[in-house]
């Protein structure tokens, strides 16, 4: 049997790190306006549209890579909250136990 050891700390930075990425890759998806005005004052049809829809698909991605990263840092940050908790109610059952035994 193998002992495992989990860095919590580890593990909650990580989750910060992921929200926060989260967050600004959402707010730069929300802002695609700069490409579609550039390719606008181009003044080829064909380079707008084809800037426009890469624009949309650019935005489209980040909010997917937000929505993904986010989902992950709040699993990341549950898992803690649990590591934790299981630790506390394991650590006071067992020192129950030995009191108990002790009280024998």
């Amino acid at each position: 049997m193998t002992n495992t050891v989990v860095d919590l700390e580890a593990l909650q930075a990580v989750s910060a790190r992921l929200l926060a990425a989260a967050d600004a890759a959402r707010d730069l998806s929300r802002h695609p306006g700069v490409v579609r005005g550039r390719a606008a004052d181009g003044g080829d049809d064909a380079l707008r549209d084809a800037a426009v829809h890469f624009a949309d698909r650019w935005s489209w991605a980040l909010d997917r890579a937000s929505y993904d990263a986010r989902r992950i840092g709040e699993l990341l940050g549950a898992a803690v909250d649990t590591y934790r908790r299981t630790e506390r109610l394991v650590g006071a059952d067992l020192g129950a136990l030995r009191d108990a035994g002790r009280a024998r």
